[in-house]
């Protein structure tokens, strides 16, 4: 039986899809999954914002002058990030779905490399090709870019699944068992993100 997520965010994300001959097992996977959480780790870490309550009137003149040098450093990292993310080529954005289970997107084609089946095959099982693609997604390694500030990609291995109809492609992308420390950061990440579109929306329906 699939897990269904608690919390699922609507975000886009540049993302990558390659094949993989098998998963990776053991040392390999353990070394993923340790890459994985410190990439989500500096995420959370580069959007922390430290509250600091002044208590005379000179601490707030310096609260203020730290205001503005965080505020001017904030756009040299926007400004570095874009330029990196230029040089390193990234891939097109996608709307997707993402939980701490799995990320799911529509797009017109099959990334290259990957053989979908159609949704009357995964539906009836009517063909051996549709029946040996749905029992036996493909594995795959997923490299997204998981925040504007991104200098480093998120790669994550797992299996990927993709079923064709008439107006496209579903796709599925299941990670690879990381490990408890890889889904709690995760979480966390999923949350903000959801936090601030949810600050986002409310934002929009005061103007």
């Amino acid at each position: 039986m699939e897990q269904t997520p608690a919390l699922v965010v609507a975000c886009s994300l540049p993302l990558a899809l390659r094949p993989l001959p098998a998963l990776p097992t053991g040392a390999a996977l353990a070394q993923s999954a340790h890459i994985a959480v410190q990439v989500l780790q500096g995420e959370l870490t580069a959007d922390e914002r430290r509250r600091v309550e002044p208590r005379t009137e000179e601490d707030s003149a310096v609260l203020q002058d730290l205001h503005r040098v965080e505020a001017k450093l904030d756009l040299l990292l926007d400004l570095f990030a874009q330029w990196h993310q230029r040089e390193q080529g990234l891939p097109p954005s996608v709307d997707c779905r993402w939980s701490v289970v799995d990320l799911q997107w529509e797009c017109p084609a099959l990334p290259p490399g990957f053989a979908a089946m159609t949704a009357s095959e995964s539906a009836a099982g009517q063909s051996a090709a549709g029946e040996s693609a749905a029992r036996e997604p493909r594995p795959a390694l997923l490299q997204l870019y998981a925040g504007p500030r991104s200098l480093r990609p998120l790669e994550l291995p797992g299996l990927f699944r993709a079923i064709a109809g008439p107006e496209g492609v579903h796709c599925q992308f299941v990670y690879a068992p990381l490990g408890d420390g890889f889904t709690e950061v995760l979480g966390r990440y999923l949350f903000r993100l959801h936090r601030r579109e949810i600050a986002e929306t409310r934002a929009a329906s005061r103007r």
